[in-house]
């Protein structure tokens, strides 16, 4: 009991507390406004009634509210509620609140109306279909309070329409119907025909006749509207219809074959009979009108031709008779498939140089049932036909494996059940690079210029827009241009250096790519530049030679290919005036001025070396098989003078000048005698140290054929025991058999060689040893033997009447089969001994180098050239 004295205490004390703080505080806090009667919850314990003050804003602090409203308080809608069709509806919404109220909301049929959040609704040129049920709603973010529903009410009257049979046959009844639809409710209809007033009612019933046909109306009224309708016209048919009306379609497009029978009721002979056909369903543009024929009475059937394929008809017939006409019989039939219209918009979609996408657009008619788009193609104006794709739903088609820039003729065919039909397009493919020029070549080249050819490329791929020919040192990136964008196949290049290596390039375009094509060229070569250096003196002159030096001409413009000597006799010792390089190989060929070509020189490793000139026998030239060179005779106590001639592989040359001219001098009887002792002097002194050494070489080879005889023995010994294999050929032994076209590398003396004698250090005794063996399966074997530095020389002696030993000790730098060292095998002879050739005469079966049989050069032999020996007079 006490506790609850308590709770009571302390919640007066709160309200009080409450009441004193609310002073300062806004309107809805004030404690001392009642609660209301019809006002539901609170905010924060304080009455919602309290948010309604009296006052003039919310923002004063009154000390007390008053509910004066007690609820009844809910917004109320004024305006228009009923409003003619299209005209304007305001509507408004009033709260007794006045501005306490901060947002609006509109509904219409319990939807919000979207925009409306205004204390006006309106809206313009107001429709039926807006008349619903409307209310509003009104909130001040705490409280929200809601109108009760208007309902609008909109006034209209549609214009009425007559809806029945207007056929009828005569003597039949005729129902017609005024429809239309108004608020308020139409209370009024008025019947018309022809404009003269029928009757009052919904609808009209007549028994008619041929004096009802006419055109009939009807008017409506609602009390604020009224309306009329449009005439309908209204035919009467006396006779019965045309019966067992039916249509067949042909097995060719666009045709219908139509028959009937007679009518059941004619009142009379058939006049004639009106059959109308019209195209059903046609598409947008086409031609729906109804075509009619007239036919005699007597006819029963009719072919219709000129009618769209595959299309449905409505077929009509209708009887003239004396009195009238009757009614029309209808039928519906559609007609057979034709031939579909063509492809539309045949294009192609990014084409390549090898490929493209081919695109169209549908038939306007299949004029069937569609089955399908095949795409073929061929090469322009080709029959050979390649399939694309074949029976496809899809409109676009890719092609592969196409050339590039090439025509080809696609052509896309359009099927339907019984026919088909294809279009035919040409579409090019885009270019591609070029081939490359074919077979460039130079027609015409001289040491400074190129004439170029070369044939057109297997394919140019689009449209040639022409070659250009560039061109550079080989290996150099440095171009020039020599022809541009030129449509000739020729091109000429000059400002070249002679025998020179260039890159020339032909690079053909077409629109859009290129090709380049190299090759290299040489010039020509030239005349090589005038000799800048001084000429030698001729030496050894005597009464038939004299000894030339070689000059070497610059080889910038091409190599050297031979040196000619060219020689002129002279009446005295006075030089030519002409220059040499004014004389043609023809007018040396031809003797002019007395020249004459005194030594040929094409061994490149003897240019710049001694030449001696001396007269050629025909013999010799013969032997040189060289026709270019004549037979001449140097003629003592004669002046001559010569020129060196360099001529290149092409015929250019280049001459130097006349050299001093020299004197031959005749030989006389003193100076022969005076040689020929000191020939004999020297030959005595020569023979005198050949027997000295040979005596020494004897001792030494007596000595070294016993030593070797033993150690030869063991050595046989030494190889028995491990063996070894023996080859026995007669009463020699070998080690080895020696192998044929051996090289021996020596170097061997100048030797000379006596006339049709054995040399003087010859054993007598010493029997020629047989020769070593070759080969055990050929008879022949061929040696050859290589001076150091020097081309190898063969020596054949096989089919000699001579033979030829090799007697030396071999070093570690020789090359040689065993027989040709020692053939008896008894000699021991030391590395540094000398080499001598032991045989009979040299005969013309010989090939030996010309320092071995000819040493004071009194003989004028070639290396590797067949020898025929002379004994020099002198």
């Amino acid at each position: 009991m006490q506790r609850q004295h308590y709770v009571i205490a302390l919640l007066i004390g709160w309200i009080y507390l409450a009441t004193v703080t609310a002073i300062d505080g806004d309107c809805w806090q004030g404690v001392d406004c009642v609660t209301c009667g019809g006002w539901q919850g609170g905010i924060y314990g304080v009455p919602v009634c309290c948010a309604y003050c009296e006052k003039s804003g919310m923002a004063l602090r009154p000390t007390s509210c008053d509910c004066l409203h007690n609820g009844d308080d809910k917004p109320k809608i004024s305006g228009n509620s009923t409003i003619i069709d299209n005209e304007q509806l305001e509507l408004k919404c009033n709260s007794i609140w006045g501005r306490s109220f901060t947002s609006y909301k509109w509904f219409r049929n319990g939807m919000v109306i979207n925009g409306a959040t205004n204390e006006m609704y309106q809206t313009i040129n107001f429709k039926r279909e807006g008349a619903s049920h409307y209310f509003c709603q009104v909130s001040n973010g705490i409280l929200t309070k809601t109108s009760d529903i208007v309902t609008v009410t909109a006034l209209y009257l549609e214009k009425p329409k007559v809806v029945g049979k207007t056929e009828v046959e005569m003597y039949g009844l005729l129902i017609l119907y005024c429809e239309s639809h108004g608020v308020p409710a139409i209370n009024s209809y008025e019947w018309f025909r022809n404009g003269k007033t029928l009757g009052n009612g919904l609808s009209v019933r007549l028994i008619v006749n041929t004096i009802y046909a006419g055109s009939f109306s009807c008017e409506v009224s609602n009390g604020i509207f009224k309306k009329l309708s449009d005439p309908v016209p209204v035919t009467v048919l006396f006779p019965s219809t045309p019966a067992n009306l039916s249509a067949t379609h042909l097995y060719k497009a666009g045709k219908l074959y139509v028959n009937w029978s007679e009518p059941v009721h004619t009142n009379g002979d058939v006049r004639k009979y009106e059959l109308c056909h019209k195209l059903l369903n046609g598409d947008e543009g086409m031609n729906t009108n109804e075509h009619c024929h007239e036919l005699d009475g007597k006819v029963t059937a009719m072919t219709i031709i000129g009618l769209r394929p595959f299309s449905a008809y409505q077929i009509t017939m209708q009887a003239f008779y004396e009195e009238g006409l009757s009614q029309k019989a209808a039928i519906n039939a559609s007609t057979y498939e034709g031939v579909p219209w063509n492809v539309q918009n045949l294009s192609v979609n990014e084409p390549t140089s090898t490929s493209f996408e081919v695109e169209w657009d549908p038939p306007e008619n299949i004029f069937g049932i569609f089955q399908g788009y095949t795409v073929e193609h061929s090469l322009a104006n080709s029959e050979s036909l390649e399939v694309g794709c074949q029976d496809i739903i899809q409109r676009s088609c890719k092609i592969d494996g196409l050339k590039p820039y090439t025509e080809y003729d696609v052509q896309v065919t359009v099927r339907n059940q019984a026919f088909k039909n294809t279009t035919v397009e040409t579409f090019r493919t885009k270019t591609a690079v070029p081939s490359n020029v074919q077979n460039l070549r130079v027609n015409k080249s001289t040491s400074t210029s190129f004439e170029l050819e070369w044939d057109p490329p297997e394919n140019i791929f689009g449209i040639l827009q022409g070659y250009t020919v560039e061109y550079s040192l080989a290996n150099s990136e440095s171009l020039e241009v020599g022809c541009q964008n030129t449509f000739q196949r020729r091109c000429k290049i000059d400002g070249l250096k002679p025998y020179t290596e260039y890159d020339v390039q032909v690079t053909v375009r077409n629109q859009a790519f290129k090709n380049t094509t190299v090759e290299t060229f040489r010039t020509r070569t030239a005349a090589p530049p005038p000799f800048q250096g001084s000429l030698w003196d001729i030496e050894n002159v005597t009464s038939n030679s004299f000894t030339i030096k070689l000059v070497q001409f610059d080889e910038t413009n091409g190599p050297i290919e031979q040196y000619i000597v060219i020689a002129r006799k002279l009446e005295r010792g006075v030089s030519p005036t002409i220059h040499p390089s004014i004389y043609t190989n023809e007018d040396i060929s031809k003797a002019k001025d007395g020249l004459f070509v005194a030594k040929i020189i094409t061994e490149r490793d003897t240019f710049g070396q001694f030449v001696v000139i001396r007269s050629i026998n025909a013999s010799q030239i013969r032997t040189k098989r060289d026709l270019t060179l004549d037979e001449f005779t140097l003629e003592a106590n004669t002046y001559y003078t010569v020129f060196i001639r360099g001529i290149t592989e092409d015929g250019h040359f280049q001459s130097t000048l006349w050299y001093t001219p020299l004197f031959l001098p005749e030989e006389d009887e003193t100076a022969h005698k005076a040689g020929v002792n000191l020939a004999l002097i020297i030959g005595g002194s020569v023979g005198i140290v050949v027997f000295i050494t040979l005596c020494f070489v004897a001792f030494y080879w007596f000595y070294f054929r016993t030593r070797r005889r033993k150690d030869k023995e063991m050595k046989n010994e030494e190889q028995e025991e491990e063996g070894s294999e023996i080859y026995d050929e007669g009463s020699m032994i070998y080690n080895e058999l020696p192998e044929e076209g051996s090289e021996i590398y020596a170097v061997l003396p100048e030797l000379s060689v006596d006339d049709h004698e054995k040399p003087a250090h010859h054993d007598p005794d010493d029997k020629p040893p047989p020769l070593p063996p070759r080969d055990r399966n050929s008879s022949t074997m061929t040696s050859s033997i290589k001076d150091r530095g020097q081309e190898p020389v063969t020596a054949q002696d096989e089919t000699s009447n001579s033979d030829v030993y090799v007697y030396r000790t071999p070093d570690d730098n020789d090359i040689l089969p065993n027989a040709k060292i020692n053939p008896h095998k008894d000699k021991k002879l030391n590395s540094e001994s000398d080499v001598y050739f032991y045989r009979t005469p040299i005969d013309e079966n010989d090939i030996l180098p010309k320092a071995k049989i000819n040493p004071d050069n009194s003989i004028d032999f070639q290396q590797n050239e067949d020898v025929s020996i002379n004994t020099p007079e002198d």
